[in-house]
């Protein structure tokens, strides 16, 4: 089993600078859901859900995820990916405009963290 260590701790740092930044995250998508009529394939978060299930439904797919994220009043759905390293989040994924610049300043807080960590996958 591959160990997901460096997963879990860029995982779990992503959501603190996410949450750091005034951002709520609402649900969970691997990024080829092309069906999203199956709700089985999105994980929608609560405030009851747990850091462990959003890890384990994160690595139940070997996939990028699409991460829905709201900010005074704004939804976002962006895009987070592993590939290549820590690539960050794409924040010109349906970003409004007005929550643009915070969601970019969380990204790359997020990014310099993890090439400080030297987080590598």
């Amino acid at each position: 089993m591959k160990d997901l260590t460096n997963e879990r701790t860029a995982l779990r740092s992503l959501f603190k600078h996410l949450k750091d930044g005034g951002f709520t995250i609402n649900a969970v998508e691997p990024q080829e859901n092309y069906d999203i009529e199956e709700d089985e394939d999105i994980l929608l978060v609560t405030k009851d859900t747990t850091f462990d299930e959003i890890f384990d439904f994160y690595f139940d797919y070997d996939d990028d995820y699409i991460l829905t994220v709201e900010k005074d009043g704004k939804t976002a759905r962006i895009l987070q990916t592993w590939y290549g390293g820590v690539e960050g989040l794409y924040t010109n994924a349906s970003v409004p405009k007005e929550i643009f610049d915070d969601l970019e300043k969380v990204s790359e807080e997020w990014y310099d963290e993890m090439e400080e960590k030297e987080i590598q996958f």
